[in-house]
């Protein structure tokens, strides 16, 4: 499916200039009852497809200098506590970022690659957790609220897929590569 979407994105626009790697999510599989099986499984979901994306974006980037921009997690770099797969899925993000931007960088390929690392994002995804971990949740929201130091509240959708087309514009971001961009509130 990821050789096809980016044969189907050549044939249609006849070029790759910026590649989002932006699908998975929290499995919530932790190390006390996730056997190796689903926690392969859970990195098929949440970090191998990232990879097989690039590989086949690789050689259309390098024809327009394009750019990557991995959608990692706070997790990665913090933990949870409880979401043992994924948070090693997004670790290897961070991983894929800096090896791809410096592959690009020391063979002059001109490819800009750099992950985003939300934290909780107000998403439909979002509030059903709330609901299933809090009894109320407005109580809820304001609980996960004082996790967050900056405004108590989770990122709004439209602020993370601003920090993204800001990293995907060589306009405002053109010699930013290899870095990682947390807006997350703190």
């Amino acid at each position: 499916n990821c050789e096809e979407a980016i044969e189907k994105t050549i044939l249609k626009y006849g070029k790759l200039d910026v590649l989002i790697n932006n699908a998975g999510g929290n499995d919530f599989l932790d190390v006390d009852n996730t056997t190796p099986q689903q926690f392969r499984v859970s990195l098929e979901r949440n970090l191998v497809h990232y990879y097989s994306m690039s590989h086949y974006a690789w050689p259309y980037l390098k024809k327009t200098r394009g750019n990557i921009v991995f959608i990692g997690s706070k997790v990665a770099l913090a933990g949870e506590g409880k979401t043992t797969a994924y948070a090693a899925a997004k670790a290897g993000c961070i991983g894929l970022t800096r090896e791809l931007a410096t592959k690009s960088a020391s063979e002059d390929l001109g490819i800009r690659v750099n992950c985003v690392l939300p934290g909780d994002v107000d998403t439909p995804r979002y509030e059903a957790f709330i609901k299933r971990t809090y009894p109320d949740p407005i109580e809820g929201r304001k609980i996960q609220g004082l996790r967050i130091p900056f405004e108590k509240r989770p990122t709004k959708p439209e602020e993370l897929a601003y920090a993204t087309v800001f990293l995907a514009s060589n306009k405002l971001s053109g010699h930013t590569t290899g870095q990682l961009f947390s807006p997350d509130g703190g």
